[in-house]
């Protein structure tokens, strides 16, 4: 009985797994999206996004832009100005939008079909210059140190310079499970081991009944 309760929770249990629907990412970094032939994307045009994207040295975002210009000379909407252009393009079809910072769509998604990919550019430098010898030093300094210890610096760069940027896209792709060898192997092996349990207690049951016939027969003679 115990061996039964043990294989019917196992067979349970990998019927479960092996039968859910499992929600995968297409893709998982930019270097990934750039060879899907089937999917676009695009970002919005004149932004500090593209400035960043179409100056990067990084591989990964080269060829993102290269493949973005050859989609805008028949598709002009992948450099479209608006960001709700680019939303409505991730909603219905295979379209990524790399957008410089995404947590404030991701507040406003109602309808939660959007999922993130961490993208990563270097930093952006800013330089504040004067000419030499300039009356303007000494208060450009103290106004830096008031930005700098009242934390103002570093929420600026919080807000608009970190590393870490995520694309957006529909995410509805479901991943479709089969079953091999390895998921098997567990099942064999309870069964296994479950059979050769039964055999040595019906062996050792036909063993005792055995035993206790000669007993009564020896007992009776």
């Amino acid at each position: 009985m115990f061996c039964i309760v043990i294989t019917s929770t196992y067979i349970g249990n990998l019927t479960a797994k092996l039968s859910e629907r499992k929600q995968t990412k297409p893709f998982y970094s930019i270097e990934e999206l750039v060879h899907l032939s089937d999917w676009k994307w695009g970002l919005v045009g004149g932004s500090l996004m593209q400035t960043r994207i179409s100056q990067s040295t990084d591989e990964g975002a080269k060829r993102f832009w290269e493949k973005l210009i050859i989609f805008n000379r028949t598709d002009h909407g992948v450099l479209n100005g608006s960001k709700s252009y680019h939303i409505n393009r991730v909603r219905k079809e295979q379209y990524a939008f790399l957008v410089h910072d995404a947590k404030h769509i991701a507040l406003n998604d109602k309808k939660g079909c959007f999922e993130f990919i961490e993208v990563n550019f270097p930093s952006l430098s800013s330089v504040i210059t004067l000419n030499k010898d300039s009356y303007l030093t000494n208060d450009l300094m103290r106004a830096m140190h008031h930005l700098s210890t009242s934390g103002m610096l570093q929420n600026i760069e919080d807000e608009y310079y970190k590393d870490a940027r995520p694309f957006i896209y529909r995410f509805d792709v479901i991943k479709k499970t089969t079953i091999g060898i390895e998921d098997l192997k567990g099942l064999v092996i309870i069964l296994g081991v479950g059979v050769g349990i039964a055999l040595i207690v019906l062996i050792v049951e036909f063993g005792y009944s055995v035993l206790k016939q000669k007993k009564c027969e020896y007992s009776c003679n």
